[in-house]
């Protein structure tokens, strides 16, 4: 919110289910939460991705689990920009920094991992 990255429509992309939980659980339901993986778990059945077409959103991740997510987002945005990483404290001590990607206009929901699905 400090960058002035969160728009009113903006919803957050993890790129694993894990830090997802993390994500969902920091921002305490404020936004939507996907995954942006073949591998989304249970967040496959929060929201209709359809639904977010044309929204712009945030990737949040480590530096390992974003490494190479451009070419992994670009078939479902527009355009990809990162950011400056996000440091996060703990007791007031720097403990880790989180990656940060807008990815602009929401293209195409990422695949469904999990067989037919219904329109």
């Amino acid at each position: 919110a400090a960058r002035g990255l969160l728009g009113p429509d903006v919803f957050l992309v993890s790129p694993r289910w894990l830090e997802a939980g993390r994500i969902d659980h920091a921002i305490a339901g404020a936004r939507p939460v996907i995954v942006g993986d073949s591998d989304p778990r249970g967040y496959a059945f929060l929201i209709d991705q359809r639904r977010l077409l044309g929204r712009d959103a945030i990737v949040v991740g480590t530096a390992r689990t974003l490494q190479g997510i451009e070419a992994r987002l670009a078939p479902h945005f527009r355009s990809i920009e990162r950011q400056r990483p996000f440091p996060v404290a703990r007791l007031g001590q720097p403990e880790f920094a989180l990656d940060i990607v807008v990815a602009r206009g929401f293209l195409a929901p990422f695949p469904w991992p999990y067989g037919r699905r219904d329109p």
